[in-house]
């Protein structure tokens, strides 16, 4: 059993995060911010800003833009470089093609920011000497990446240029999640000098959580305290009642994310203005994010239904307006049913209505997929497949819908050779 208990100290978070960042100063050679204008990552910044002053260090930030964001964080980032210059070498400020998710739709199940094919609508203008396609400094990066991909491999990219030790600090705090606190504190995972806020990635690579034990008030604590630059738009979101722990500033259109979108038109009526005309269903999801229609609090299954019969219901719904995508979800949820059968013995097609242990499936797993609007089914652990870009690049001709659609080459290549090794087992 893993032990969950907090050990609490007569230091204050906020000396403890000063302690970890002078200790991070004076014993890495490379240090990189993860910036994302949100207010854990601005007050992690600064403070490091504080610490890199008094020991005359200096260190890098990186931003990745999403473009679909509020003018307000804009600014922000843009006022934050300008307070920290002195002490910071480099500030990438990234405007690549990205793929994200985007929940609100079942015929563009993407966002690809700063689609050169979108660029007429694109949300923002671009920053005045952001990285792009034209002066791309990353050799890791291909067209087009995922968040998660793109993340991994600037970290590694970052490390390569020093021959010394480097640090990617991360501003996340452990109360908004149990799966983090967990992450931290787990006895197997390799540390810096037995750091718990510390995990290797690679050798010579650590990721560091110098504000991992704070809560949302201490930020705004040091906010005050510090007279520290914050993102006005936690101002308007107070004042639309919205609650300190439920405000978030990132990419509004995935599946836990989608649940703010609706915040967007009362912040800013022209970001949300060419939102409706960048986003596939984004009005759709600002009129229903806080409901049960998109499965973001819980399912609508109606009472007299069963979860096979909804989940039936929600393909024949969609097979309405697009055959194509009902077909697709069909012969997944066939695959989804005979490795049911292989590995927990159901006879095929008779798996449970709910599944009766964690890693077993059952009908309430594939309605919920469906109903989540999620295309490729990562909610039934299915992965990213050519066969469903193809569709999607079917999908957005077809339907004259935004954006290029075309998988990246590197996850191309991997589901190629996957797909030669089935056919040689198939052959055998």
């Amino acid at each position: 059993m893993i032990k969950t208990d907090k050990i609490y100290n007569t230091t204050n978070v906020y000396d403890a995060a000063i302690e970890r960042l002078t200790f991070l100063f004076n014993n890495f050679d490379n240090i990189c911010f993860s910036f994302s204008g949100g207010k854990d990552s601005s007050v992690t910044v600064q403070l490091g800003a504080k610490v890199a002053r008094k020991l005359k260090k200096k260190f890098s930030v990186m931003y990745l833009d999403l473009e679909a964001m509020f003018e307000e964080t804009t600014k922000h980032v843009h006022d934050v470089k300008e307070s920290i210059k002195d002490v910071c070498s480099n500030f990438y400020w990234v405007c690549l093609p990205i793929v994200e998710e985007n929940s609100l739709s079942s015929l563009n199940p993407e966002f690809i920011t700063w689609d050169e094919s979108a660029k007429d609508v694109w949300v923002r203008n671009m920053p005045e000497g952001a990285i792009n396609l034209d002066n791309n400094p990353f050799p890791f990066y291909e067209n087009l990446m995922s968040f998660e991909d793109f993340v991994a491999d600037y970290s590694k990219w970052f490390s390569s240029k020093s021959k010394g030790v480097s640090a990617i600090v991360v501003g996340i705090r452990t109360d908004e999640s149990l799966r983090r606190f967990l992450a931290i504190i787990s006895e197997g995972k390799a540390t810096f000098q037995d750091k718990k806020w510390t995990t290797k990635t690679i050798e010579k690579l650590y990721s560091v959580y110098p504000i991992y034990d704070w809560k949302v008030k201490d930020i705004w604590g040091a906010v005050a305290k510090d007279d520290l630059l914050y993102n006005k738009v936690y101002d308007y979101m107070w004042k639309n009642g919205v609650p300190l722990s439920r405000q978030r500033i990132c990419q509004p259109f995935g599946n836990a994310q989608k649940a703010g979108i609706d915040q967007f038109k009362s912040i800013e009526p022209n970001t949300w203005e060419k939102l409706l005309k960048r986003v596939t269903g984004v009005n759709f999801g600002a009129i229903y994010c806080r409901t049960s229609l998109l499965g973001t609090i819980k399912s609508m299954k109606p009472k007299h239904m069963t979860w096979e019969q909804y989940a039936v219901f929600l393909l024949e719904s969609i097979g309405m307006y697009e055959p194509l995508i009902m077909q697709r979800y069909y012969r997944k949820i066939k695959y989804y049913l005979k490795w049911e059968e292989k590995n927990h013995n159901y006879p095929y097609g008779v798996v449970p209505e709910e599944p009766p242990e964690k890693g077993h499936g059952s009908w309430k797993n594939i309605a919920r997929g469906i109903e989540k609007n999620d295309f490729f089914l990562t909610h039934m652990s299915f992965g990213i497949d050519t066969a469903g870009d193809e569709l999607l690049i079917e999908l957005r001709k077809k339907h004259k819908l935004l954006g290029e659609g075309r998988i990246q080459p590197k996850i191309a290549k991997k589901i190629e050779s996957l797909q030669q090794e089935i056919n040689e087992d198939e052959t055998e």
